[in-house]
């Protein structure tokens, strides 16, 4: 849900999950072309991906206080390999 509600551009492409990146290409004569292409995502930018759309945390006790205490989080890496692996068919 967090993906969705960040905008972040992320498509299915023939029941893999693909994101847009501009690639440059050879044009001939020296010259280059810059390409819309769609990328098949990797677990490493998936993660970066939901790191970047929600905040993740995990809890501590403060010593002083005894109350339990929010601390910044990377996402589980369960969490990237299930959002790969959902596949609808």
């Amino acid at each position: 849900m967090a993906l969705a509600q960040a905008d972040e551009p992320i498509f299915e492409r023939s029941g893999e999950l693909v994101y847009p990146k501009h690639q440059e290409f050879d044009a001939g004569d020296g010259r280059k072309t810059v390409v819309a292409t769609l990328v098949q995502f990797t677990q490493d930018v998936m993660q970066l991906d939901i790191d970047r759309s929600a905040n993740f945390v995990t809890w501590r006790k403060n010593p002083s206080t005894k109350q339990l205490e929010p601390v910044p989080a990377d996402p589980p890496p369960n969490n990237t390999r299930l959002v790969l692996n959902n596949k609808k068919y």
